[in-house]
Formats: C-alpha cells, structure tokens, sequence
C-alpha cells in the first residue's frame, strides 16, 4: 500500500463516516416528526416513512456503535472500511419486515410495556453478553485484508449487533413514534449512549464485571421504558377526562 495512501485514509474515513452519521441523524429527525404519534397501518406511503426511518435509525443509532472497527477497516486500504460499513448496514435493513411486524403490535400501550420487559430482559441475557464481547475482535495483522473481507466482518458485525440490540431498538422506536417527536428523539439519542457504552465496556471491562453492569443496565432499561409508557397513559387519559368534564 502507498504510505501516502496510508497516511490520509483515516482523515477520509472520518470525514466519510461523520457524514453519514449527520445524514442519518437529519433523516432521522425529519421521519420522527411524520411518524410520531402513529403506526403502521399498511397503506404504501406509511410504509416508505417506515422504511426510511429504519434505515435512518440504522445508520445514526448503530453505526456510531462500530465506528472505531469501520475506521480501522479504513485504515487497512482503500474501500475496506466502506465495503465494511455496507455489510454492517445490510444486515440492519434486512431486519426492516421483522420491526415492522412487531411494531404493528405495540400501539397496545400493553404490548409496549412487554416489549420493554422483554428489551431488558433481552440486555441480561448470556447471548447478548457473547454478542457485545464479539467487539473485542481485533482488525488487522500479518495477513492482508481484501474487499470481501471486510464486506464479510460487517455482515457478522452486524448479525451480532441484531442479536444484542433488535429488541432494544424495537421498543425504541414503538416508544418514539408514540412521544411527542423531541422527547422521542431524546429517547434515540439516550439509546445511542447506552448502545455506544456496553459496546465500549465489553472492551474494557473483565468479564465478571462486565456481565454485572449489564444485569444493571437491564434493569435500568426496563424500568425507564415502563415508566415513560406508563406515565404517557397516565397523561394521556387525565387529558382525555379533563377534556370530558369540560364538555
């Protein structure tokens, strides 16, 4: 490889990937705002809105997750980190009809506070734990790295994420679209944080420790996420009984 090459291809790779993290934050914001306070329903216009805001989320909510392994692709040679970053988006897409059914349930405020259980429960269990701990994978070595290398660790990337992250993603959306468009976008952005830290401490962490927090985390996730829905319907109803004896 040209050390030129070498030297300037992580400065394009930032630049590419914060980007796309930017135009999938826009679009992110911009479908939250025409899908709030709605669900899918079947008619095709919806399911665009669908369709882009998963697409969305993908992009602004996991990709900031595996941002350092889509760097240290880049680093490796020309178009690694970008056939890396296909590959990891590839997966997220395919799981658009499977979010799609499920969010066609969790309209029921009932169905949403399961779904919530479920996300934590889903946090504290042993194969989320193993797919987090697949980020300690490191890049590189002795051996060179082709375009279908990377096209390859992406696509495993983002299997493993699906299987640590879908239920939480799920919930989140359900929970967002149900919110008035900011607080479902604050609801995005706190996912994000907690999606970007237990990818981070499955690093860093030693396992025993790391099994601890997210036992913890798991909690933390299904408590709040009960306690927004429950206390939307809360709202919702004293509004609708507010509204009633005013009439």
């Amino acid at each position: 490889m040209n050390p030129a090459a070498r030297s300037t291809a992580p400065l394009g790779a930032v630049a590419g990937l914060g980007s796309a993290l930017a135009i999938g934050w826009l679009a992110l914001v911009l479908t939250t705002f025409t899908m709030s306070g709605d669900h899918a329903h079947g008619d095709a216009q919806h399911d665009l809105s669908f369709l882009v805001m998963w697409a969305a989320m993908s992009v602004a909510m996991m990709l900031p997750t595996v941002a350092s392994l889509a760097l240290a692709y880049a680093g490796l040679g020309r178009g690694r980190g970008v056939t890396y970053v296909l590959g990891y988006l590839a997966v997220w897409l395919a799981t658009a009809p499977l979010a799609y059914a499920l969010l066609t349930f969790l309209h029921e405020r009932i169905w949403l506070i399961a779904a919530w259980l479920v996300a934590g429960l889903w946090q504290a269990a042993p194969w989320t734990r193993t797919a987090l701990q697949q980020c300690r994978v490191s890049v590189g070595g002795d051996d060179p790295v082709g375009l279908s290398d990377s096209l390859i660790a992406g696509l495993k990337q983002g299997m493993w994420c699906c299987v640590a992250c879908l239920p939480l993603m799920v919930a989140g959306m359900a929970l967002a679209m149900l919110l008035a468009p900011v607080a479902g976008i604050m609801v995005m952005l706190g996912l994000t944080a907690v999606m970007i830290w237990e990818k981070w401490r499955a690093r860093t962490a030693a396992p025993a420790q790391f099994t601890r927090l997210l036992r913890i985390s798991a909690v933390a996730i299904a408590v709040l996420g009960v306690s927004v829905v429950a206390a939307t319907t809360w709202v919702g109803s004293a509004s609708q009984s507010q509204h009633h004896h005013q009439q």
